[in-house]
């Protein structure tokens, strides 16, 4: 894409989400209020004007074997309507018992890229609905926006990144992504973020072969440098706390080094514990 298309694409994308919310645009009606709760994993619950939106909500500790030391926190919905958003689907964000648990014999939409939907439905999750690249989705007649920007996964299956808005606040969630070119791209698009939550792991993934010792996800010096790129003005991490030698080799003390990447430029981060609401300041 030549600057100027980039510009102009960048600069209709702002006006576009400003028109959907009235109330960033400087609409005085008052402004509801958004709260999150952090999930297990990746997963994290985002409630607003009466709607709930879960992203990659999990809870079957199996599939770490005995490597999953905490409690397992179910997603409950503390609203009548309920979405839900996929990032990808490997089993530890796609988990269709945390669905299950959520929709129980409600249908509900689960939101996924377009080659990922046909994964969630094959487990008989049919109220799938494909996000488009770049493409705003209405959730709730507009109560909140659900955007699908690019993510790349490392082993080359369909993964997206979520871009929300809800209330005054835009959010950003990066499942378990690897470093990307697009991140600046979103960054223009649609920043600067009040909260980011992004994979901090770095795992080193044995069972790829041949290895290359490639980080399959963002490992924390990235995912401080992803949060910058971002103008994130809170960064949460997710996605770290298992450890499995030999075959899951998460980047050593990843929350200590994450912390230390974002004093190093200036980022707030908020630890948020699974099972807590986010609090929206610092705390470390």
């Amino acid at each position: 894409m030549k600057r100027k298309e980039f510009i102009a694409t960048s600069a209709l994308l702002a006006t576009s989400l400003a028109a959907l919310h009235p109330a960033r645009a400087g609409n005085k009606t008052e402004t509801p209020e958004v709260k999150i709760k952090k999930l297990s994993w990746a997963g994290i619950q985002i409630e607003c004007d009466g709607t709930t939106l879960f992203i990659d909500p999990w809870i079957s500790k199996e599939i770490w074997g005995d490597k999953w030391n905490k409690p397992v926190i179910n997603p409950v919905s503390n609203t009548s309507v309920n979405h839900i958003a996929v990032t990808h689907i490997h089993n530890d964000h796609l988990d269709p018992k945390a669905i299950r648990m959520i929709n129980g014999d409600k249908r509900g939409n689960i939101y996924g890229g377009s080659k990922t939907a046909g994964g969630i439905a094959s487990h008989g999750l049919y109220e799938t609905k494909i996000a488009e690249l770049w493409e705003p989705m209405l959730l709730s007649s507009g109560k909140m926006t659900l955007i699908a920007v690019p993510a790349v996964d490392f082993s080359g299956i369909e993964q997206v990144s979520w871009v929300i808005r809800a209330g005054d606040k835009t959010l950003f969630h990066g499942g378990d992504t690897i470093w990307h070119g697009y991140f600046h791209k979103i960054s223009y698009g649609y920043g600067p973020f009040d909260v980011v939550f992004l994979p901090i792991n770095g795992v080193d993934f044995l069972q790829l072969k041949p290895v290359t010792h490639i980080p399959a996800t963002l490992n924390p010096v990235q995912a401080a440098t992803a949060a910058e790129v971002l103008r994130a003005k809170l960064v949460v991490p997710i996605h770290y706390g298992v450890n499995n030698p030999g075959v899951y080799e998460e980047f050593p003390n990843a929350e200590d080094v994450f912390i230390t990447e974002c004093k190093k430029r200036n980022l707030p981060v908020e630890v948020c514990e699974q099972g807590n609401w986010l609090a929206w300041k610092s705390n470390r």
